[in-house]
C-alpha cells in the first residue's frame, strides 16, 4: 500500500490567520503587559493569547464538524499554536522591553557625579543609539509620536541577528536531545499533551475522548474559575470575599529557632495541581522533599548557632543544581551525542531522516551558534574567558529548563536562574576595585548583555521541544513529521511546511 501523499500543513488561509492572531495577541500584550503592566499574558506558560487561539480553534471544530474532517484542520491549528507560542514569548516584559531599556538606560540616567555617560561611551556605537534626542524620546516620547527608525535600524539589526542565532542554536540543541528524552526515557511532555488534547480530533477518532468534551475537565475548569474569579472580584471590590492566593505559615513561626523556617508559604495554583497529575510521583516527591530540606537546613544551622548571611545560599545551590543537571543530562545522552559527533565529523553515517533536523546540521548549528554568541560578546567588550563561561551557562540553564518542562510540564516562567547566571560569573571571576580601561569596558558590556539570561530564550527552547513533540503526536504515519514543525518556529510566523497526512 503506497503512503498517502504529503500535503501542505499550512494553507494561505491559515498563514493569514496566524498573522492576524499574532497581531491581535501582540496588541493584547502591549496593552496589558507593557503599558498597564497589570498581567504578563505573554509570559504565561503557555502564553495566554496562544492558548486562547487554540481553544477558539477547538471550539469551532466541535461546533462545525466539517472543519475537522480528514485531520488537516487539527494539524493546522496545532502548528499555528506552536508558531504563536514562540512569537509571544519574545515580545512580553522579559523580552524586547528588557533589551530596549538596557540599551538606553545609561545615557538617559547619566548625571553629574554618577559617571553613567563615561560607562556608556565604553560600549560600541553599533550596540545602541547614542543620539540624545533618540534616547530621551525613548523614555519620554517624541514630540509628534514618530519613532526615528533610521537611528534605531543599525543596533536593532545587530540584536535581531543575535536573537536569531541564539534561538536557532537552541533549536539545534533540543533536536540533539529529542531522541534520548522522547524515545529512550519516554518523558511525558505534559504541556505538549495539553495542546494535543485541546485540538479537535477528526470524527473517525472520537475514541480519543476530546478534552473539551470531558466532564472531569470542565469540573476542574469550574473549580479553577471559582478560585480565580473570587480573587479577581476581591481585587476590584475588597468587600467580596476571596479564597486567597496562598497561606503563609510565617504567622505560626514567630519565635526562634522556628523563625529559621521562614519563608514558608503554601501557594494555591490549580494549574499546577492539574498538570501534576501527569508528573511522575518520584519527581513530585522530590519537589516537596527538597523544598522542606532547604527550610530545615536553616533550622539546623539556627539550632547549632551557625549564623552567616544568606545561609543556606538557596540561589547558589539552585545554580549549582542547574550546572550539575546539565552535566548529568549530557552524560546520560553521551552515547547518542557521540554518534552524532561522528556523523558531523564525517566518521560515520546514520539514518536521521526521521529527526527534526539532520544530525550534522544540528551539531554544527549548535557549535557555531555558541561560538558566534561568544564572539559577539567579545566584540561588545566582554573578556574572552567571561564570555565563554557566560555562554556555556546560558545553554546549560536552557537545557535544564527544557528538561524540567519535558518531564513535569511546569507552567511557570520564573524557573530560569536568570540573576544567578550573572552572579555566578561575578563570584567565579571577580574584579578588583582598581580596574583598567579594558576591565571597565568588560563590566559595562557584561551588564548590558545580562538581557540574554532573561527567561525568553529558555522558554523558546522549551516551546521548540514541545513543538517537535506535538508534531510526533499529530502525524500518524509518514516520514519526518518533526522537520516541518521546526520550520514554523524560527521567525514566529509559519512559513512553508509539510506534515504527512
Amino acid at each position: 500500500m503506497e503512503p498517502a501523499p504529503r500535503q501542505p500543513a499550512l494553507s494561505v488561509w491559515s498563514v493569514g490567520l496566524t498573522v492576524v492572531f499574532a497581531v491581535v495577541g501582540a496588541l493584547w500584550i502591549r496593552k496589558a503587559s507593557l503599558l498597564a503592566f497589570t498581567i504578563l499574558v505573554g509570559e504565561g506558560t503557555p502564553p495566554v493569547p496562544a492558548l486562547a487561539t487554540l481553544v477558539l480553534f477547538a471550539a469551532l471544530g466541535y461546533a462545525f464538524h466539517r472543519l475537522t474532517k480528514g485531520g488537516r484542520y487539527r494539524r493546522e491549528a496545532l502548528l499555528i499554536y506552536v508558531a504563536l507560542t514562540t512569537t509571544f514569548v519574545t515580545i512580553d516584559a522579559n523580552g524586547v522591553r528588557q533589551l530596549l531599556a538596557s540599551m538606553m538606560a545609561l545615557r538617559y540616567f547619566a548625571a553629574p557625579g554618577n559617571d553613567f555617560l563615561a560607562f556608556a561611551d565604553l560600549l560600541p556605537k553599533w550596540v545602541a543609539p547614542t543620539d540624545e534626542g533618540v534616547v530621551r524620546g525613548f523614555f519620554e516620547g517624541s514630540e509628534h509620536g514618530v519613532v526615528p527608525w533610521g537611528a534605531w535600524a543599525p543596533s536593532m539589526t545587530v540584536w535581531c541577528l543575535v536573537f536569531l542565532v541564539f534561538t536557532g542554536s537552541l533549536m539545534c540543541m533540543v533536536a540533539l536531545f529529542r531522541k534520548p528524552w522522547a524515545e529512550h526515557e519516554r518523558l511525558t511532555f505534559p504541556l505538549a499533551e495539553l495542546a494535543v488534547k485541546l485540538a479537535p480530533d477528526p470524527p473517525e477518532r472520537v475514541q480519543d475522548h476530546p478534552l473539551l468534551k470531558s466532564g472531569l475537565f470542565w469540573a476542574g475548569f469550574a473549580l479553577a474559575a471559582i478560585y480565580n474569579g473570587s480573587n479577581i472580584a476581591h481585587a476590584f471590590s475588597p468587600g467580596v470575599p476571596a479564597i486567597g492566593q496562598q497561606y503563609d505559615f510565617n504567622r505560626m513561626l514567630t519565635e526562634r529557632p522556628w523563625t529559621a523556617l521562614q519563608p514558608m508559604p503554601m501557594s494555591f495554583r490549580p494549574e499546577i495541581v492539574g498538570l501534576g497529575y501527569l508528573v511522575p510521583l518520584d519527581v513530585l516527591l522530590s519537589v516537596w522533599s527538597f523544598f522542606l530540606l532547604f527550610r530545615f537546613e536553616n533550622l539546623g544551622a539556627e539550632v547549632m548557632g551557625y549564623q552567616i548571611g544568606r545561609f543556606p545560599f538557596e540561589t547558589a545551590q539552585a545554580m549549582g543544581s542547574y550546572i550539575a543537571l546539565a552535566i548529568f543530562f549530557v552524560y546520560a545522552a553521551r552515547k547518542h551525542l557521540a554518534r552524532i559527533a561522528k556523523v558531523a565529523l564525517g566518521l560515520s553515517t546514520v539514518d536521521d531522516s526521521d529527526e527534526a533536523m539532520p544530525y550534522r546540521l544540528a551539531f554544527w548549528g549548535l557549535a557555531c551558534g555558541m561560538i558566534a554568541l561568544t564572539v559577539f560578546m567579545v566584540l561588545v567588550g566582554v573578556t574572552v574567558g567571561r564570555a565563554a563561561m557566560y555562554v556555556l551557562l546560558l545553554y546549560a540553564c536552557a537545557l535544564v529548563y527544557v528538561r524540567i518542562r519535558a518531564q513535569t510540564g511546569l507552567p511557570i516562567t520564573y524557573m530560569v536562574p536568570r540573576e544567578d547566571i550573572f552572579t555566578t560569573i561575578q563570584d567565579v571571576w571577580p574584579t578588583s576595585g582598581q580596574m583598567s580601561l579594558g576591565a571597565r569596558r568588560s563590566e559595562t558590556a557584561f551588564s548590558l548583555l545580562q538581557v540574554l539570561c532573561r527567561m525568553t530564550f529558555p522558554q523558546l527552547a522549551a516551546y521548540e521541544m514541545e513543538g517537535i513533540r506535538i508534531a510526533d503526536r499529530v502525524a500518524s504515519r509518514g516520514s519526518s513529521p518533526r522537520r516541518p514543525c521546526l520550520r514554523a518556529m524560527p521567525a514566529g510566523v509559519p512559513r512553508s511546511a509539510l506534515i504527512p497526512c
